[in-house]
């Protein structure tokens, strides 16, 4: 897995940034340093310092204009790692005019702002394609420059290219045959499908999302939701004589011969879903009380499960308000149908774009909209996992504390035009 280091970016810019690396780097993840009011160099980290790839801007650096001073330091924080260099002005403040005495193999994409999204992914994908510093010092003994081999096989003609993922593998065997001290193999890249892989809701998604929401626990709606979608086989829920619901997470419906407004008014009256009792079905058996039940017409009575539960949920979430404990990281496997949820805004829509694209984290959705509400986020997140539109990443920092929503936001930068744009550009072609 590749570690992106973002330098000198502000807290909006980063994050648009991050949804455009997690866009192009699939095995991406992405270490930002905030850019300080000095505007001085940030201290590295040792996750930062662990990265293989790296984004800066000169200007958060404060290295906006070139001089020889500012190459030696912009040099020394990379530390010969391919990186993407924001520059401003003319000329890119004298930077771009300039020919930098870089290490072998290391590559700088410059972009000049303001830039363009298809600048960034530009110039992101000839950076991914740079060979990581550690891998090229591992393999030169440290010091950028190819090894000097001696005797014999100093004579014999150098291996024709091969692609990187089958270079290293053979360099360290031979590193292994021949030196008496072992070269540490790199370690193997990872399968993209397991770097996205996540739970559902059959697997253990919705402890997940207690975890980052405890206070779900206390809502009781939330509480016959966990109930109902962790069993595997189909279920009946009985609520007094009369009403009878027969329910199938895995298959994806739950029948009933209620109107949605009525299944409104009890779902959200913790009196009745107390009384609620559930008893366990077979395959067979629930296509029995689907026929005795709800008669010949029983396909009507299905309701698409995941519909349902987003349409009950956001309105039992208009009177609470989820507090998160922790961050949660999701993906949309399938887009909600928000033709059939008139509560859904346009902000829900943008926030299903980027996370049916890239993995998201509460953390990482309040950053790219610093401006909207984010209890809005905190509910589309909790919506997603609870209808099982979405799974819950097994990556997720389930001890990293998140910001309350009540809790006091750091102060907003005055955007301007150039930034403003690139954002703007960014949300447009994700539709």
């Amino acid at each position: 897995m590749k570690n992106v280091l973002l330098a000198g970016l502000t807290d909006q810019e980063a994050a648009a940034i991050e949804i455009m690396i997690g866009m192009t780097w699939r095995d991406a993840r992405c270490v930002v340093l905030r850019r300080n009011m000095s505007l001085a160099i940030p201290e590295m980290t040792v996750s930062a310092r662990a990265c293989t790839h790296c984004v800066v801007d000169l200007f958060g650096l404060g290295m906006r204009k070139y001089s020889p001073d500012n190459a030696t330091r912009l040099l020394e924080f990379l530390g010969g790692r391919p990186a993407v260099v924001l520059a401003w002005g003319t000329g890119g403040g004298g930077w771009m005019d300039q020919t930098l005495p870089l290490e072998e193999g290391q590559v700088l994409e410059w972009v000049h702002m303001p830039y363009s999204s298809q600048d960034m992914r530009a110039a992101l994908a000839k950076v991914r394609e740079a060979v990581p510093v550690t891998l090229r010092r591992r393999h030169t003994g440290g010091t950028g420059a190819p090894p000097t081999l001696a005797g014999p096989e100093a004579a014999a003609p150098p291996p024709a290219p091969v692609k990187e993922s089958t270079l290293w593998p053979g360099v360290n065997w031979m590193a292994r045959r021949s030196s008496p001290s072992p070269v540490p193999a790199p370690e193997p890249a990872p399968d993209p499908a397991s770097v996205e892989a996540g739970v559902g809701l059959l697997h253990g998604a919705y402890p997940a999302l207690l975890r980052a929401f405890p206070s779900l626990t206390e809502h009781s709606l939330f509480a016959l939701i966990r109930r109902v979608v962790e069993a595997d086989e189909p279920q009946m829920l009985t609520l007094g004589m009369d009403t009878v619901f027969v329910v199938n997470v895995r298959q994806g419906w739950l029948a009933t011969s209620l109107p949605v407004s009525t299944l409104q008014k009890i779902m959200n009256t913790p009196e009745m879903l107390i009384k609620v009792s559930i008893t366990p079905l077979t395959p067979d058996t629930a296509e029995i009380e689907l026929r005795q039940r709800f008669g010949v017409k029983f396909r009507q009575s299905q309701r698409p499960l995941d519909w349902l539960i987003w349409l009950l949920a956001t309105e039992a979430l208009k009177h609470y308000l989820p507090i998160a404990e922790s961050d949660v990281r999701i993906k949309l496997r399938r887009f909600p149908n928000f033709t059939m949820l008139p509560e859904s805004s346009a902000f829900d829509i943008q926030m299903a774009a980027i996370c049916c694209r890239v993995p998201q984290s509460l953390q990482e959705l309040r950053r790219a909209f610093p401006r909207q509400d984010p209890v809005a986020i905190a509910r589309f997140v909790i919506l997603s996992v609870v209808s099982g539109c979405a799974v819950v990443l097994s990556d997720t920092a389930a001890s990293a504390p998140a910001a309350r929503p009540g809790a006091a936001m750091p102060a907003k930068p005055a955007p301007t035009a150039a930034r403003k744009g690139f954002f703007k550009s960014l949300l447009e072609k994700l539709f």
